[in-house]
């Protein structure tokens, strides 16, 4: 469980590296990284034994939070 929770972190931090870069498919591949990691720490809670729902519900949440931090993370154009 550890080591999905580290691996999750990593993908957060791939992510909001992506999402400050002016490259091209570079916010495409900070999507995917946040689908990912969201993917990750549900999956970590399904190791942990929580109910399907439960696990569905942290996947939404954390999704929607890491959707966020990128959305904010990039930078304006002025």
């Amino acid at each position: 469980m550890l080591v999905t929770y580290l691996l999750a972190s990593g993908f957060i931090f791939m992510a909001y590296s992506y999402s400050k870069s002016f490259k091209p498919h570079a916010h495409t591949k900070a999507k995917l990284a946040v689908l990912l990691s969201a993917g990750l720490i549900a999956a970590a809670k399904w190791q942990a034994g929580l109910s399907s729902t439960v696990v569905f519900f942290v996947f939404a949440v954390s999704l929607a939070v890491l959707s966020l931090f990128i959305t904010l993370a990039q930078p304006q154009n002025h």
